[in-house]
């Protein structure tokens, strides 16, 4: 999928997508900025997560999983400690917000505005309240996938 419309969200997710907002990021080099299409997403049946799909134009995004919490920790002090790091940036360009992904072979340092990331945390928060997010998980099925067991189909209902 190219990044044509950025409430579009892959066939495969879009099920289960409950809130998704488009992000333009820019992709920080040494001596280059280049803007780089992207979209957060949330799944309530995922409450403590949210993902971030990034265009590169090379078909399907480039899709990052991390803590809600951490987004919204990032946005007040620096946060993370693994694959994803986020952090005001405060000398450069002040009130940016600068993600930093980490893989395998490579690192991108991405810039947002504080704007939009609030403006989906807000979008998240209205779905599931901080605080109540083991109210949204299916343990069950948790365990189940934990354990190697397909999802159970809901109950056939009864037509009165």
């Amino acid at each position: 999928m190219t990044y044509q419309d950025p409430t579009r969200v892959p066939a495969n997710r879009a099920a289960s997508v409950s809130c998704i907002v488009p992000v333009l990021l820019e992709a920080v080099g040494s001596d280059l900025t280049v803007l780089v299409p992207s979209f957060l997403w949330y799944d309530v049946g995922e409450p403590y997560a949210i993902h971030m799909d990034i265009f590169t134009g090379h078909g399907e995004p480039i899709t990052w999983l991390f803590a809600r919490d951490l987004l919204r920790t990032g946005l007040r002090e620096p946060a993370g400690q693994g694959d994803v790091t986020i952090r005001t940036n405060r000398r450069e360009r002040p009130g940016h917000v600068l993600i930093t992904l980490t893989g395998e072979r490579s690192s991108a340092l991405m810039r947002a505005r504080p704007s939009e990331i609030e403006y989906f945390l807000r979008q998240t928060d209205d779905l599931v309240p901080p605080g109540t997010e083991h109210q949204h998980l299916d343990l069950d099925i948790l365990v189940g996938q934990l354990l190697g067991r397909p999802a159970p189909r809901p109950p056939d209902r009864k037509r009165a």
